[in-house]
């Protein structure tokens, strides 16, 4: 196994602007090593669009994640869908993520 790839982990958070509408801002950002794989891709076509999701396996060490949080990785955006572990005593992680869809 190799983690020869830079991920950064954010958290989303919707930010109220002065004008009251809201915004989509990443805080917290942790940037670590992982192992990425491909999992899956389709075409889909949506809203005038032909889109084409792929599912992405993130494996890298430890740490607190949550479905709610984002990975970026090579200028892309992923959204958490499924977080695999068997608890903390488990030295690496596997993070299944999806990009090109709608939160």
């Amino acid at each position: 196994m190799a983690l020869d790839q830079i991920i950064i982990i954010s958290q989303a958070q919707e930010v109220s602007q002065p004008d009251g509408s809201l915004t989509l801002s990443f805080i917290n950002p942790a940037q670590i090593f992982a192992e990425v794989k491909p999992v899956s891709g389709s075409e889909r076509y949506s809203a005038g669009q032909v889109r084409a999701p792929a599912m992405y396996r993130f494996k890298f060490r430890y740490r607190a994640v949550t479905e709610s949080d984002v990975i970026t990785w090579a200028g892309e955006t992923f959204n958490i869908r499924y977080i695999g572990t068997a608890g903390s005593r488990d030295v690496y992680m596997y993070v299944d993520a999806e990009k090109d869809v709608a939160e």
